[in-house]
């Protein structure tokens, strides 16, 4: 039953830490290109015979959990992202340095560079 998907609720999870990730990249409206990551750990159990509430399809057990999200100017930018579940730590952290990748290579395709120029004065 390890891999099986079944209807869990969540029965804890710890506090999210989400960290702004800025490419030093703005779009065609000077907005930077950026993303907010968002990492936590959750623990799911299956649903009680009596539950007639919302449920995920996923195997009880623990998992670390990663939320991305692609953002302008730190803001929440296209679609919103679900969490993705993950057995091991090693897994998520894979998962997020391609999705950055992936991310930052999109923002130099569709952006450019900030360029910071001096005031003289």
């Amino acid at each position: 039953m390890e891999n099986e998907k079944v209807r869990t609720i969540q029965a804890s999870q710890t506090t999210i830490e989400k960290n702004q990730v800025d490419f030093g990249i703005v779009d065609s409206r000077g907005r930077k290109i950026g993303a907010c990551v968002s990492t936590f750990e959750r623990t799911m159990e299956f649903v009680p015979e009596d539950h007639n509430g919302c449920y995920h399809l996923v195997a009880p057990g623990s998992y670390f959990m990663l939320r991305t999200q692609a953002t302008r100017n730190g803001v929440a930018y296209g679609a919103t992202q679900s969490s993705r579940y993950f057995k091991t730590e090693e897994e998520r952290t894979h998962a997020l340095g391609r999705y950055l990748r992936q991310a930052e290579l999109h923002a130099k395709k569709i952006g450019k560079p900030i360029v910071l120029v001096e005031v003289q004065s």
